[in-house]
């Protein structure tokens, strides 16, 4: 019995450092996201969710308008003007997380 208890310890172990390695929230929560536009669960001003395109940058929300924003309210590509979201887009930013300080 004692050697089964430390097998498991051991894989817990394991697992969870699996998973700090690799589990990465951002991903995560852009990926949901994205389910939701595909979805038509997203308002629908929203035209798609973007992973960052390298470990600088961040995710970003693209909307029909051709503007768009990065997680944290930054705007992600400038020279296509500033987002001016509707009260329910900025719900659904909220509720994920995003923007919390609104455009920067």
């Amino acid at each position: 019995m004692k050697y089964i208890v430390e097998d498991c310890e051991r894989l817990v172990e394991d697992a969870s450092k699996l998973f700090d390695k690799y589990y990465n929230p951002d991903t995560y929560y852009s990926y949901e996201m994205e389910q939701e536009v595909k979805r038509g669960q997203a308002p629908k001003d929203v035209k798609r969710v973007d992973n960052a395109h390298d470990s600088k940058g961040q995710p970003n929300v693209h909307f029909k308008d051709g503007t768009s924003l990065n997680r944290d309210g930054t705007i992600h590509d400038k020279g296509h003007g500033r987002p001016n979201p509707s009260s329910k887009v900025w719900d659904w930013l909220h509720k994920h997380g995003w923007c919390q300080n609104g455009i920067k």
